[in-house]
């Protein structure tokens, strides 16, 4: 990454830390500090900018939600940045470095194989309406207050077709990942514990990892956050950059579903389908299996 985009990207994240995540008081704060708002505009203009070139079809509406997360009073200021982590072709080479985050990933993965976690991707309408009030009740009583969430609205995401659950050696589920796909993206719509405890952190890791495998399987290229960067917690926008999601700026395109999907499997890629599919031809993670970061378990 050249060292301008390093630079405004640094920049931005202490901006959005600083002056974007303090509440009723921030647009305040802001105002007091005209340089910095200048400063930060600026820094937008370096990002790189990517293209979702998307469908027509029912996920990819909700991947066009996902990035048009925000109002457009905020949506025209930050002028579409969002935190977006590209997916390699090779899924198994996203593990691959030397660097810190690379390694701590790599054993945290480790360490959650040897303790037996499994993923599954439910489909039946019963099991994930169950997940959601899991998800609900333990978003109403986060024990930390900055993601405690009285009026949690997790009904749309029932019919996103990919659905990963990260499950510990008794099947218990950990967290829930919802992430909806059209063509070459994808959208981190959920992502969250049902519990606090150091299981469902190292979960945290350890499904972002297989995650990435599986986007990779299906023929994702980028993943954003449906999160917006302004007001981000702190806590999350680290785990992000560990994790190797960065800021760009995403603009919206379309394109023909059908023609998108011949040229897919011209190239040997694997068709995505709809929502209320089964699960994707060609992943390791079926409906009923339950799957390792390693292959499939029996």
């Amino acid at each position: 990454m050249h060292a301008s985009v390093n630079a405004a990207e640094s920049f931005l994240s202490g901006f959005f830390d600083t002056y974007c995540a303090r509440g009723q008081g921030r647009v305040r704060i802001i105002a007091r500090n005209p340089s910095q708002l200048l400063h930060a505009w600026r820094a937008i203009s370096e990002l790189p900018v990517l293209e979702a070139k998307l469908s027509t079809s029912a996920e990819a509406a909700a991947v066009r939600r996902g990035l048009l997360r925000t109002n457009a009073a905020v949506r025209g200021l930050i002028r579409g940045t969002t935190a977006v982590l590209q997916i390699p072709e090779d899924g198994a080479s996203y593990l691959v470095g030397s660097n810190e985050s690379k390694r701590s990933l790599r054993t945290k993965m480790r360490r959650a194989d040897r303790q037996g976690f499994t993923v599954s991707m439910p489909v039946s309408r019963e099991e994930r309406l169950e997940l959601l009030r899991l998800s609900e009740a333990y978003e109403r009583n986060h024990p930390d207050p900055t993601y405690r969430n009285d009026k949690p609205r997790l009904d749309h995401l029932e019919e996103i077709r990919t659905w990963l659950v990260a499950r510990d050696a008794t099947r218990k589920p950990l967290l829930v990942a919802v992430v909806p796909v059209d063509g070459d993206w994808g959208v981190l719509a959920y992502f969250k514990t049902l519990e606090s405890s150091d299981s469902a952190r190292l979960a945290r890791h350890w499904l972002s990892g297989v995650l990435v495998q599986h986007l990779s399987e299906i023929g994702v290229r980028y993943l954003a956050d449906e999160s917006s960067p302004v007001g981000l917690p702190t806590g999350l926008r680290s785990f992000q950059r560990r994790l190797g999601y960065r800021l760009v700026r995403v603009r919206i395109g379309g394109r023909p579903t059908r023609e998108r999907v011949l040229k897919r499997e011209s190239n040997g890629a694997r068709p995505l389908g709809l929502i209320g599919d089964t699960p994707h031809p060609g992943s390791r993670i079926s409906a009923e299996g339950l799957v390792g970061s390693k292959g499939i378990r029996p």
